[in-house]
């Protein structure tokens, strides 16, 4: 039903409605300033994410128990989930580091990009969830380590349905397993780094990735991972922890989906690691 006014926010809190799920990152991708990377590969709390899957193959994700951010108890029929708060912090010197919390879908495992060949999906799965695309994001994340740069062509269907859309967009190579290398250029440009693929002219989102088509060999394979962005926040400080309480803050508590898997894209600010990342997303209902 989602929150009208601080009434039903405070009641759905007096009657228990609410849920505060703690993340602990001990490990992340060992960070180059200026370059975003995927927080679901490190150890820690929720687990590692190894995108396990037969290449090509759209693979879904469901989140439970350890599995992403947990979010809490189902809500009873005709309540819906949504974003309260969000904290976060790190004892390292990675600051400001911004984080895009998202709810991760799908990914297409073991792209090859040494290979000139198009590499055809294989669309085994569709999107669990946001079915429509509108609003769904995309990524390459290293997951065997690179060589060189280059450019990518990218088929996919937006959220009208409309299929193979292109776009191209430009590839900064990466040798640490859980970066980004996805650019927000056409072409390869310094400092381009981007958390999600250019999408073309018009379009609002993805329902699915038909081919992708390396315009240069440059070592490695990389992992395709749609998500749907949720809420931004900023850590500023190092050892001091940051909170957003998106009713206050932003005059909006996201609605949170069944199934959600939630973790986090980074951008860090330093050479160096984000982890220790800790902190904690509530979640309320009505």
């Amino acid at each position: 039903m989602g929150f009208q006014g601080l009434a039903p926010l405070a009641r759905a809190t007096e009657n228990g409605q609410t849920w505060q799920s703690f993340f602990f990152k001990t490990s992340a991708p060992f960070g180059t300033a200026a370059r975003w990377y995927d927080a679901a590969i490190g150890a820690g709390t929720p687990v590692y994410q190894a995108y396990v899957g037969a290449q090509y193959e759209a693979t879904q994700l469901i989140g439970s128990g350890n599995r992403g951010i947990y979010t809490g108890p189902t809500p009873a029929s005709g309540q819906t989930k949504h974003l309260f708060a969000l904290s976060a912090g790190t004892s390292t010197a990675s600051v400001p580091l911004t984080l895009i919390l998202a709810d991760y879908l799908m990914f297409y495992p073991l792209i090859d990009m040494d290979t000139l060949d198009q590499q055809d999906m294989i669309q085994t799965a569709t999107l669990p969830r946001y079915t429509d695309g509108e609003g769904v994001q995309a990524y390459f994340v290293v997951s065997a380590p690179m060589t060189g740069n280059g450019t990518v062509t990218v088929n996919y269907t937006n959220s009208a349905g409309t299929a193979n859309r292109s776009t191209t967009f430009g590839i900064t190579f990466s040798g640490t397993i859980g970066t980004i290398v996805n650019n927000s250029n056409s072409t390869l440009v310094a400092g381009a780094a981007a958390p999600f693929i250019p999408l073309a002219n018009g379009d609002l989102g993805i329902q699915s990735i038909q081919s992708v088509t390396c315009n240069a060999s440059m070592g490695g394979f990389c992992h395709v991972v749609l998500v749907k962005p949720l809420a931004t926040h900023l850590v500023r400080e190092q050892n001091t922890e940051s909170e957003t309480t998106f009713f206050k803050d932003k005059a909006n508590c996201t609605k949170i989906e069944s199934g959600a898997y939630l973790n986090f894209v980074a951008l860090n600010n330093t050479a160096t690691t984000f982890a220790p990342l800790r902190g904690f997303v509530q979640f309320n209902w009505n």
